[in-house]
């Protein structure tokens, strides 16, 4: 998948986060036949799941600022 300013929110901060959060799944999307890359899976999927959570946070925290 790849970024598309079809994806953007309009935030920069959550533009670039996004687009961060769609190159942690093409790393784990690229090597997915590689089944000697299953560490660098493993680190990578932790990654993304860290760097969600983060976002999440984030993302809960701005918009609750909007209401």
């Amino acid at each position: 998948m790849e970024w598309s300013e079809e994806f953007s929110v309009g935030v920069r901060k959550l533009d670039e986060q996004h687009q961060k959060i769609i190159s942690l799944i093409n790393m784990l999307s690229d090597n997915q036949d590689d089944a000697h890359l299953f560490i660098s899976d493993r680190d990578n999927l932790l990654a993304l799941k860290e760097y969600s959570t983060l976002h999440l946070q984030y993302e809960k925290i701005r918009v609750s600022g909007f209401r």
